[in-house]
């Protein structure tokens, strides 16, 4: 009867220990910008050079090898924080060569396509894991819900950007 009586913890309790903020800031912001991006891509591959198909082709290809790629890179590497960082470090390197090197060659369009939504999905992914280990029992819906609605948000906001973009 003691546990019925408990009340659940609300936002404010959350956000009044510094620790849990400042993860529940760095989770909403990493999922944020990992939910726009990947739906910045999904919606501007009609505008990349190319075959439009293809392109679309390539995007639904490295969706299913994001799960292949998150099973093998779990096992080789325990810690979720690391797996974060390869994602991360292979988002900032890609987008490097990606901007540098596609006016000249033009073939790395689906290699930029497909690489940055393996990445973003692997970094989507483990953001949802990274509640597990950042909050504890009392907290963790009350912090994927927070992640779920601003992530949301960016990806809905990903739509109009790329409409008054282009």
């Amino acid at each position: 009867m003691e546990n019925a009586a408990r009340e659940t913890p609300s936002f404010t309790d959350l956000w009044s220990r510094k620790p849990l903020r400042n993860n529940l800031i760095g989770v909403v912001l990493i999922s944020s910008a990992a939910n726009f991006s990947s739906y910045l891509i999904g919606y501007y591959t009609k505008y990349f050079p190319g075959n439009f198909f293809i392109n679309y082709a390539i995007i639904s290809f490295a969706d299913c090898v994001t799960m292949i790629y998150l099973t093998v890179i779990s096992y080789y590497i325990r810690r979720v924080r690391d797996v974060v960082r390869i994602n991360l470090l292979l988002i900032c390197s890609c987008s490097a060569i990606y901007i540098c090197f596609v006016s000249r060659y033009p073939i790395l369009v689906p290699f930029g396509i497909f690489v940055m939504r393996v990445a973003l999905g692997g970094i989507t992914s483990y953001v949802y894991h990274m509640n597990q280990a950042l909050f504890p029992t009392e907290f963790r819906s009350l912090a994927s819900g927070c992640m779920n609605f601003c992530s949301r948000l960016f990806a809905a906001s990903a739509l109009i950007v790329v409409e008054y973009t282009t």
